[in-house]
């Protein structure tokens, strides 16, 4: 049985209003709510999924939050991926267990998390940001949902000036400019690799 544990980002769900509220355990800490509160040590220990009461006789959901409804509520630097683009792009750049993935433009790390759970324990992430406050944004991010993760390569770098990688499976850019990184991502990429870059307008995509 899972339960939540200090330190972890969870969230707490107003059943009637259906709206999330994010927040990182912390044991002293006090959950506050319309008026009401609960201290965070009331929750820690509880079994994911707990319906608890605050101190008005409100009740909430206290819950670890899925995957998408993460994404949707971490903290962001950068403007996040969200779900149904990050669904979209798995399955285009067809991302398997155990594939090598180099990606660019990691943000907050919406779609490094996505890549990380699709290529397994097997498999290596690289992700190159030219932004460090993002890389960090990013690494805290995925380290709150994820736990440490071994396979994941987090770089500060300027793709648009050449990509130092060995050869991968998958290219997948989130950049404003991708057809500048298509002449370095055509170095690493196999033989047989797939390269795909989210856009969301039409002139980037006639250029690439």
């Amino acid at each position: 049985m899972r339960t939540l544990c200090d330190g972890q980002r969870i969230h707490m769900v107003d059943q009637k209003k259906e709206r999330h509220y994010a927040l990182t355990l912390k044991a002293g800490e006090t959950f506050q709510h319309s008026g009401e509160t609960i201290p965070h040590d009331e929750l820690i220990g509880k079994p994911d999924g707990t319906v608890v009461t605050l101190s008005r006789g409100t009740t909430m959901l206290a819950i670890n939050p899925t995957f998408a409804d993460y994404v949707v509520k971490m903290p962001r630097g950068a403007q996040i991926l969200y779900p149904k683009d990050l669904a979209t792009i798995t399955m285009w750049a067809d991302i398997y267990p155990g594939a090598d993935v180099f990606e660019s433009g990691c943000g907050s790390g919406a779609m490094t998390m996505t890549l990380l759970r699709a290529v397994g324990e097997k498999g290596h992430v690289i992700s190159h940001e030219i932004r460090e406050d993002f890389l960090k944004t990013a690494r805290k991010n995925i380290e709150r949902y994820l736990g440490p993760v071994t396979n994941l390569s987090l770089v500060h770098n300027d793709v648009y000036a050449g990509i130092d990688e060995a050869e991968v499976d998958r290219v997948v850019l989130d950049l404003p400019e991708p057809w500048r990184v298509v002449p370095h991502a055509a170095k690493i990429l196999r033989s047989g690799g797939i390269f795909l870059s989210f856009v969301p307008t039409v002139p980037p995509v006639v250029t690439t």
